[in-house]
C-alpha cells in the first residue's frame, strides 16, 4: 500500500495545495518555513485521525487540516482517506506504529520500542506469532529450569537439577549393567524357579494344614468316645451312693461266704 495522491485545502498558513501526485519516491524540499513539515504533520492528522494524540509534536496547528489522501493498495484498488477510515483501523495496527513507518525525525532517529515495533511488523508480514511463540518459549524455559542455550540449570532455585539428572543418568548405566550381568548368569531363569518352588511349598503347606485338621478330628473323636465312657461310669457310681454302710458290710460278708463254700466244696 502507498499514498497515490493527496490534496490539502487548508491547514494553518499551508495554501490550496492542489492535486499532489506521487511516485514510487517523492522528495520534498524548499528554504525553511516553506510548509515541508506543516504538509508532512497534515497528511500523518489525515491518515491517523484522533489517535494521533500519542505521537509528539505534530500540533503545530491547533485545527484539523481539510482533504484527503488516496492510497492504493497491492491490488492496484484506490482507497480514499479518510472517507473510507483510518489507517489505524484499515491495517489494524496502532497510531504509534504509524509514526514509526511514516516519520523518524532528525532529532529523535530511534523507533518508538523498537523490538516491540519490529516484532509486530514482522507478525502482520508473515501471519507468525513470533512474539507469542518466544513468550511461549521463554515460559517453557523457565518450566523446564533450562538456560538460554537450552542447556539444563544447575543452580540452587532449580535445587541443582543438572546434577541430579547426571546422577540418574548414571543410576540408569549401572541399573543396565547389572540388567545384563543377570542375564549372562540365567539370573531370570532363577526367578522362575522361585516362582515354582514357591507354588510346590504353597501344596506342602497346604497338605500340612489338611493333615493337622484331620489329627485334631481324630483327638477329638477319641476324646468325645472317652467322655462319653466317663459319663456312663460317673452314672454307675452314682446308683452305688443309694447303698448304705450296713448294706455293705453285709455285703463284704457274703461276698467271703461264698468263697468259704467254695473252698469247702474243692
Amino acid at each position: 500500500m502507498k499514498i497515490k495522491e493527496f490534496v490539502i485545502h487548508r491547514y494553518g498558513p499551508l495554501s490550496e495545495t492542489g492535486v499532489i501526485r506521487l511516485n514510487n519516491f517523492t522528495l520534498f524540499w524548499g528554504e525553511n518555513e516553506d510548509g515541508k513539515t506543516l504538509t508532512i504533520e497534515a497528511l500523518i492528522k489525515i491518515l491517523i485521525g484522533k489517535n494521533r494524540k500519542m505521537l509528539a509534536n505534530i500540533d503545530r496547528v491547533q485545527e484539523e487540516p481539510d482533504g484527503f489522501i488516496v492510497l492504493q493498495d497491492n491490488n492496484g484498488n484506490d482507497i480514499k482517506i479518510p472517507e473510507k477510515g483510518r489507517i489505524p483501523d484499515l491495517l489494524d495496527i496502532s497510531a504509534e506504529d504509524c509514526l514509526n513507518l511514516f516519520v523518524i525525525r532528525n532529532s529523535d532517529l530511534t523507533l518508538a520500542k523498537e523490538a516491540e515495533f519490529f516484532g509486530s511488523v514482522t507478525e502482520r508480514l508473515t501471519g507468525i506469532r513470533t512474539n507469542q511463540l518466544r513468550n511461549l518459549k521463554d515460559k517453557l524455559r523457565q518450566i523446564g529450569n533450562l538456560t538460554d542455550t537450552l542447556q539444563i540449570e544447575n543452580t540452587k532455585e532449580s535445587n541443582f537439577l543438572k546434577n541430579r539428572l547426571m546422577k540418574a543418568d548414571e543410576l540408569l548405566a549401572d541399573c543396565r549393567e547389572l540388567f545384563s550381568k543377570s542375564k549372562s548368569n540365567d539370573y531370570d531363569k532363577l526367578e522362575e524357579k522361585l516362582i515354582h518352588i514357591q507354588k510346590d511349598k504353597d501344596i506342602l503347606e497346604q497338605e500340612i494344614a489338611n493333615l493337622d485338621g484331620a489329627r485334631l478330628r481324630e483327638k477329638f473323636q477319641t476324646g468325645r468316645k472317652n467322655l462319653q465312657k466317663l459319663i456312663e461310669f460317673k452314672t454307675e457310681m452314682d446308683g452305688l451312693n443309694n447303698f448304705t454302710i450296713e448294706e455293705f458290710i453285709s455285703w463284704q460278708q457274703a461276698e467271703q461266704a461264698i468263697e468259704e463254700k467254695q473252698l469247702e466244696i474243692i
